[in-house]
């Protein structure tokens, strides 16, 4: 049977092509796609033409999706692990896989792991899941989680990745203010998809969030994941100022980066006050090369953060935090398109008229959309 598959052919240049899929081979799963999300990602790398870690054409192109098992490869009667699935099993997969044998994956940082794997492919009928990504980030689908929510496991597992590295940060400044009657006090920039998930659980922590973005639907939106104030940013390259003046000149504890963007870097600076952090979330669109102010660095001491990716772990708590229903994840899929409307996706995610935009490959999501 021939199936379809988006590939990624340069900048800003896809092919929907037919292929055979083969395989399993032992260890491995043949996965039917149910769901697979557009993401901010994804459009950087239809722009860019690439990505710095996860990509380079031609290839496979997607990378949140969640499956069911069509086929599994034949295992070794020892492989306890490969053997826990079969056909029919609901399950969703994480995009990376590690090692587990280099130094950084013996220091629980799988995601810096030195021979990281990455799996694309998510915009197709059939995706083939590799034996490491079987073994180590191949997550069961809970039953009252439907594909389309369940493929958001991988972004709120970026975003579960950033808090779980504040949190010595957050400890530090608590511990701080004990005498001090005033939260501690974060700004997020950029309220895309990822953005939304870091205001939610942070906001969820008690912490005062505040949103700055251009678009006043994603500000609406921030104030639903619990945002505490929201600013609508009039002009990128000069967010700042207005920002404090409205809050009397007072900067924040943490300031995050979640817009790719260099005015969202030096914003994420200049918002930070001295003793703070300034945290580089997202990845960047343009040019990775920013100018940064040394003697604001030095003589505030400022903390600098980057932050990239996620954990196998993190995945499997995403999945049980979406399952748990305790922010309004729906609101971030607001479009659903067919699996050959992709250009059409990549559009709505480029005009800022959706978060995350699903992929419907049986039809059955889009008929349900339909009917609402």
């Amino acid at each position: 049977m021939t199936h379809r598959q988006w590939q990624l052919l340069g900048p800003e240049d896809i092919a929907l092509r037919s292929f055979e899929p083969v395989g399993p081979k032992p260890g491995e799963l043949l996965l039917r796609v149910r769901a697979a999300l557009v993401c901010g990602t994804d459009l950087k790398v239809f722009l860019n033409g690439g990505h710095a870690r996860m990509l380079q054409p031609p290839c496979p192109f997607g990378h949140e999706l969640a499956g069911t098992v069509i086929a599994v490869g034949a295992t070794q009667s020892s492989d306890r692990r490969s053997q826990s699935w079969a056909v029919g099993d609901e399950v969703v997969i994480g995009n990376s896989a590690p090692c587990y044998r280099c130094r950084e994956c013996a220091r629980g940082r799988e995601n810096l792991c030195a021979d990281l794997e990455y799996l694309n492919g998510a915009f197709a009928d059939t995706v083939l899941v590799p034996e490491r990504f079987v073994r180590h980030n191949c997550h069961r689908r809970p039953a009252s989680l439907s594909p389309k929510l369940a493929a958001l496991a991988e972004p709120l597992a970026c975003a579960l990745h950033c808090r779980e590295l504040l949190l010595p940060t957050l400890e530090r400044l608590s511990s701080m203010d004990h005498n001090v009657e005033h939260d501690v006090e974060v700004v997020v920039f950029g309220a895309g998809p990822l953005g939304l998930l870091l205001v939610g659980l942070l906001a969820r922590d008690g912490l005062s969030v505040t949103s700055a973005d251009p678009n006043e639907r994603r500000l609406a939106a921030s104030r639903a994941f619990g945002a505490t104030q929201t600013e609508l940013v009039v002009e990128r390259e000069r967010v700042v100022p207005p920002l404090l003046e409205h809050r009397g000149g007072e900067r924040f504890d943490l300031a995050i980066d979640a817009t790719g963007r260099a005015s969202g870097r030096s914003a994420t600076l200049e918002a930070v006050r001295a003793g703070g952090t300034a945290v580089y979330f997202s990845g960047t669109l343009h040019s990775p090369r920013i100018a940064l102010d040394a003697d604001r660095i030095h003589y505030d001491e400022i903390s600098l953060l980057g932050v990239y990716h996620h954990r196998p772990p993190l995945m499997a708590q995403a999945l049980e935090e979406l399952d748990d229903h305790q922010l309004p994840f729906s609101h971030l899929v607001n479009e659903t398109v067919p699996l050959e409307d992709l250009p059409r996706a990549l559009r709505l995610m480029r005009d800022r008229q959706a978060l995350k935009v699903a992929l419907d490959i049986d039809g059955e999501q889009v008929a349900e959309s339909s009917e609402a």
